[in-house]
Formats: C-alpha cells, sequence, structure tokens
C-alpha cells in the first residue's frame, strides 16, 4: 500500500463509520482521552529532555534525585524530518491534506502542533 493510498483509506467518508483505527495511526486524543482525565502534566516527546527535568523537579522540589544529564534513545531509530514528510504530504492533493488534518485536528490542538509548516490551511 502506498502512502497515498493508505491516506486515502484513512480519510475515505464511506468508511468512517466501519473504520477501525489501529492504535499506530488512531488520533492520539482519542486514545488517551485528554478532556475525560485530568492530568497533571503533559510531556510533549519532542521536548522530553527539558521537560522531564522539569517535572522532576515539580514533583520533588529541592529534593529532587538526581537525574542522568542524558537521556539514553535508540540510536538505531530513524527519526523522521520535515524534509521527509513534507515528501510524502506533496504526494497529496490539497483536498486530501485538508482532510488528514482534520482527521487528526484534536491532536494538533491538544499537543501544540501546527499544520502551517506544511501548507495545509
Amino acid at each position: 500500500m502506498s502512502f497515498v493510498e493508505f491516506v486515502r483509506f484513512l480519510t475515505d467518508r464511506k468508511l468512517a463509520d466501519r473504520r477501525r483505527f489501529n492504535a499506530h495511526w488512531a488520533p492520539v486524543s482519542d486514545l488517551c482521552r485528554p478532556c475525560h482525565v485530568h492530568f497533571d502534566y503533559v510531556i510533549k516527546l519532542e521536548q522530553f529532555d527539558t521537560e522531564a527535568f522539569q517535572l522532576w523537579r515539580a514533583l520533588y522540589g529541592d529534593e529532587a534525585p538526581v537525574l542522568p544529564t542524558t537521556i539514553h534513545r535508540n540510536m538505531r531509530a530513524v527519526r523522521t524530518t520535515y524534509d521527509v514528510t513534507n515528501r510524502y504530504l506533496k504526494q497529496l492533493t490539497l483536498r486530501r491534506m485538508r482532510r488528514l488534518a482534520r482527521l487528526y485536528a484534536d491532536d494538533f490542538r491538544l499537543f501544540d502542533y501546527s499544520t502551517d509548516i506544511y501548507g495545509i490551511a
């Protein structure tokens, strides 16, 4: 299945009622129910190095046990870049990109992401 075919599957209105999202591509807001659970803290993985230390300090104050100075990551993991994402999104029509953006609109709003960098209004 190509990326374009996958996005068609996700955004096809005829399948909307019957579709069962796999946890890997379901909107995160559907999985964690941020409006139904009172979270004290939300940490963005993109800023984990900074926010984990802030959370640690908020939880323990000046008595906080010492955290490691670096967070270990899987160095073999391939990270997606803006260029890679943009290359895939350019395969889509503007209409299809907008449908995809609407599908994940709650995630973008709740987790402070923007579609503007990809030219999706």
